[in-house]
């Protein structure tokens, strides 16, 4: 039986509810809660403190699903059986109340995936559309960050490339220091399109432009992941700031190429070589570890809810048509109107839409 009137924002959360008893059954919360508990007990557990707070970590967020939908089944049943005792008006408040909560549950559910609480590095790389493109490419990086101060997370700033005569080129940040990072942000990865009357025109003529949006967990180790000396092709650059300017005299700035993938990394915002090409490092684990994941993901089938929108002959995830005041995303189908509170960091409706329509 269905007990929710659902509307386009939701996201059918009825069929949500049925498909989620399913996969807790099917991922045996209880018995890995079990598991952890056992390990607690183990007089060794804190030899090794980073992997025994994950694990930590791990039960705690078991513990809060599990909570969370026995009180979502009970809520189902009462309901189900005081349906012919309650007024239209009180039958819908309880129908009102349980959508909400349900709503939050089925969000900690979809952020439960292994890397969805670690922190995310962000790269923007300029698309098709000139000028515009670039201004884009900015515009989207103030997004990110506006949106990680609303959430009173970290940023840091990894490498940042101007383009001339205004806008960016390419940009990659890390966000850091919060809960579920890469979780709420990883379904940001795609081509992002704006459409407007360009600023950059005498005919002030309507203009697209494309902006590539990609995401990956920041992963500090991984035993999948080990990266050789022999495999990297390293080069130092002089670090510049705005107009070209350099910001020191000397090479600090560390491009790192990773030969076997492809994947070049640089960085050039910390003061010494050293510190830049250890970010670099960190950033090119990082990458290449979810570049792994997502190809074994993808020969078993399972990369539901990342798919890709990457490539730039592509399609784009969301159109932001900034004449004509609207946003939507084209995964989702949701339509807004709120553009400027939307480049100002209030991405929370199009983040939950997306994880609620995970299966």
């Amino acid at each position: 039986m269905t007990f929710f009137k659902i509307s386009p924002l939701n996201i059918s959360i009825q069929k949500a509810i049925d498909s989620s008893f399913l996969y807790i059954k099917n991922n045996n919360f209880k018995e890995e809660i079990t598991r952890i508990q056992k390990k607690e007990a183990d007089p060794t557990f804190w030899d090794t403190p980073k992997t025994s707070q994950k694990l930590v970590q791990k039960k705690s967020q078991y513990e809060k699903i599990t909570k969370n939908w026995k009180i979502i089944q009970q809520t189902l049943e009462n309901l189900h059986e005081m349906k012919e005792i309650l007024s239209e008006e009180e039958y819908q408040e309880e129908n009102t109340r349980l959508e909400k909560i349900t709503k939050s549950a089925l969000i900690e559910l979809y952020l439960s995936e292994e890397y969805d609480n670690h922190n995310a590095i962000i790269t923007l790389s300029v698309g098709a559309g000139g000028e515009d493109a670039q201004d884009w490419t900015s515009m989207l990086l103030h997004m990110y960050q506006k949106y990680a101060e609303n959430k009173n997370w970290k940023i840091q700033i990894i490498d940042i490339q101007k383009a001339d005569p205004v806008g960016l080129k390419s940009a990659t940040i890390k966000i850091f220091q919060g809960d579920h990072i890469y979780g709420l942000l990883k379904g940001e990865n795609g081509n992002h399109r704006m459409v407007r009357k360009s600023p950059f025109n005498a005919a002030k003529s309507r203009e697209t432009s494309f902006c590539h949006v990609d995401i990956v967990p920041e992963i500090e180790s991984s035993s999948e992941v080990i990266v050789e000396d022999k495999d990297l092709k390293i080069d130092t650059f002089r670090a510049s700031g705005a107009g070209g300017q350099h910001v020191n005299t000397t090479d600090s700035a560390i491009r790192i190429t990773h030969i076997p993938t492809g994947i070049v990394v640089q960085c050039q915002n910390e003061r010494s070589q050293l510190q830049n090409k250890k970010q670099a490092l960190s950033v090119l684990t990082s990458r290449i570890a979810d570049k792994k994941r997502k190809e074994n993901a993808a020969q078993q089938k399972s990369l539901k809810s990342e798919k890709s929108h990457a490539s730039f002959g592509g399609g784009h995830i969301r159109s932001y048509v900034l004449d004509d005041q609207y946003i939507k995303d084209t995964r989702t189908n949701l339509k807004i109107s709120a553009v400027d509170k939307t480049l100002q960091g209030d991405l929370d409706i199009f983040i939950e839409a997306f994880l609620l329509q995970q299966e």
